[in-house]
């Protein structure tokens, strides 16, 4: 049963069900989840009390950006989704701490989707009030008598659902578990030819971002669905350790000029197919196929979806082709695979200059590229803006588009304001995508030290995708960011584990152990690593321990490195220097390359309020004002 207070102070007039939610309400906001984030606590609060005082017609999306988030009489809702984002934010905490904490909690207090009324359940029922006083015997029977509505209401709408697959001839969803949450695991090559490989390998990508487009299916990301590629597993096996109720697995080959693909969608509970179907494109429709297995998955999970939903941003084969190759390229990190990215995005925006997604690759890797300092710092920047814009402008309902946008204003324009408006835009259109959460909380929220809601951010993201070595990784990066270097040297490892070859992990790690007064497995972490994408992080990583484990001669070694770096081959960010001074004790020097870094609008600027390495520069003056100069002097 679903009811508001006053339903509630209906059917017990002495108002002690309103009571129980209440008391339920505190017991939330006293979790771990909710006592570390005010933001949320505060949206909980006002919207139940709100819901018990019977004024739930009154929650309006205006006034709530107006009283609880500081938007000005100016807000306008329609072009500022920080209501819309989160309330989708709060009904993610509160999944969380009901699949946590409040598993045994006999209130459920949920929000609905778009709604911001709160509904109360009764979730448990007393084994007994026989010898319970008149006053909780009454208490009891509501409970009771909630807990058997629920019941008979869950055996009416199955029946219902049972009944209507007879009819429909689409299996049953609703015997297996969650099949809303699905894995796309990658399509078998049939035949021995690497052409089919990589086809197979593309459709698999395609289908993931397809079926994640469409509300209402929860998709594993691409690094968690390749983790079994090759793998002999049992699909449940498989389901369970991804966290899905549905598997979709297929085989490719070549016949003749088409292409023949199987694929079929599997109840991982039940082990039986939902659907099994054979698709015989030619080469040439090979884009049209994804699309059409991927609505056939969505039908046979029973989700509504209108057509636009799943139709894609181009009708170029060539250019969706072309963008497939540059997110391949751009997933390896390193300088000659971002520029093959960076090639294949300008190739398909030439077979289509309309095509948003390609925009949001080429600025996405262009940002990335700027933080690992490769390139001429003015140059990358203007291009990654031009391509974030273009993206928004081609593509206004594409979620990345608006994540590259807000990842350009915060690391290059410091427009923190705008930022946000950016990532809450991309988190509203796609809610679950894991790039996106990292990016929000990595480059937006991080920098800002709420390294709480960075961290929840991740375990979103890792929901989503549990086997992502970078999610896992920049977990660990945020604990460093806490001081937290022991459970940091456990997330690091562990996305070591699954990637050894993740550049910048062995950075990661080598701050933890300095963290950890580590220091000689500190500096053998970095000497033996040999990532030249992070050359000069690496030199100055080595420089601030020798620094601190008084060895001055060997950091002014490294000091000469950089320069030399800096004056033959690429411009060194002074941000990279400065971290060495300071630990030579030098302040004043450390402060003049900080403010030329910031003057050059380096993007690793704007992590010098929670990165461990200035900690020595936080009480001087011209520090407080390089802060505000960059719009993070609150």
């Amino acid at each position: 049963m679903r009811t508001d207070g006053r339903g509630l102070d209906n059917i017990a007039p002495e108002g002690t069900p309103t009571d129980v939610v209440r008391a339920q309400v505190e017991r939330i906001l006293a979790s771990p989840g909710f006592a570390t984030s005010e933001r949320h606590s505060k949206l909980l609060r006002h919207l139940v009390s709100m819901s018990l005082a019977g004024r739930g017609a009154e929650i309006k999306e205006y006034a709530l950006g107006v009283e609880l988030f500081g938007r000005g009489d100016s807000f306008d809702p329609s072009t500022d989704a920080i209501v819309r984002t989160e309330a989708s934010r709060l009904r993610a905490k509160l999944k969380a701490y009901y699949g946590g904490d409040g598993r045994d909690d006999p209130v459920v207090v949920d929000l609905p989707a778009r709604s911001y009324v709160p509904v109360f359940n009764a979730r448990k029922t007393p084994a007994t009030d026989a010898v319970s006083p008149p006053g909780d015997r009454r208490r009891s029977w509501f409970w009771i008598l909630t807990a058997l509505l629920i019941t008979v209401g869950t055996i009416v709408y199955g029946a219902y659902r049972a009944g209507h697959a007879k009819t429909s001839g689409v299996a049953d969803v609703g015997d297996g578990g969650d099949v809303a949450s699905v894995a796309v695991l990658p399509f078998v090559n049939s035949d021995s030819d690497p052409a089919v490989e990589q086809f197979a390998d593309g459709l698999t990508e395609e289908l993931i971002e397809t079926l994640a487009e469409i509300e209402g299916i929860r998709v594993v990301s691409r690094s968690s669905a390749f983790q079994f590629k090759g793998k002999q597993e049992d699909i449940r096996t498989i389901a369970a350790k991804l966290n899905v109720g549905a598997v979709l697995e297929g085989t490719v080959r070549r016949s003749g000029k088409r292409w023949h693909i199987t694929a079929r969608l599997i109840n991982a509970a039940a082990g039986y197919p939902y659907y099994s179907h054979v698709y015989e494109p030619e080469f040439k429709d090979a884009v049209t196929v994804q699309r059409e297995i991927a609505a056939h998955v969505a039908s046979a999970l029973r989700i509504r979806q209108k057509a636009q939903e799943v139709a894609r941003f181009t009708n170029s084969p060539e250019a969706h082709e072309l963008y497939l190759r540059g997110l391949n390229h751009a997933s390896r990190v390193s300088e000659s695979e971002l520029r093959q990215a960076i090639d294949c995005f300008r190739r398909a925006i030439g077979y289509d200059p309309n095509y948003s997604p390609a925009y949001a690759g080429l600025a996405d890797t262009y940002v990335v590229m700027g933080l690992l300092n490769e390139g001429d710092t003015t140059a990358t920047r203007q291009r990654a803006e031009a391509a974030a814009r273009s993206a928004v402008k081609t593509g206004a309902t594409f979620a990345h588009a608006h994540a590259a946008l807000g990842s350009v204003l915060a690391l290059y324009n410091w427009d923190w304001a705008g930022a946000e408006k950016e990532f809450r835009k991309a988190i509203e259109e796609d809610p679950d995508d894991s790039s996106i959460l990292q990016q929000y909380a990595m480059r937006y929220l991080a920098p800002q030290s709420n390294l709480d809601s960075a961290l929840f951010e991740l375990q979103l993201a890792q929901r989503v995708d549990p086997y992502s070595p970078n999610v896992i990784l920049n977990r660990g990066k945020v604990e460093c960011l806490e001081r937290e270097p022991e459970r940091a040297l456990t997330d690091i490892h562990s996305a070591l584990g699954l990637d050894s070859e993740l550049e910048v992990g062995p950075l990661a790690l080598a701050e933890a152990y300095v963290q950890s007064s580590r220091f000689d497995e500190a500096s053998k972490t970095l000497q033996e690593c040999s990532a030249p994408t992070e050359d000069e992080a690496r030199l100055a990583a080595l420089g601030r321990v020798y620094g601190l484990t008084g060895r001055p001669e060997r950091a002014r070694q490294v000091l000469e490195q950089l320069a030399e770096l800096d004056r033959h081959y690429q411009h060194v960010s002074g941000y990279y220097f400065s971290q060495v001074y300071l630990a030579l004790g030098e302040k004043s020097v450390a402060l003049g390359w900080l403010e030329r870094a910031a003057e050059e609008r380096s993007p690793q600027i704007v992590y010098v309020k929670v990165a461990p390495q200035f900690d020595g520069l936080r009480a001087e003056p011209r520090f407080l004002a390089l802060l505000k100069r960059i719009g993070l002097g609150r």
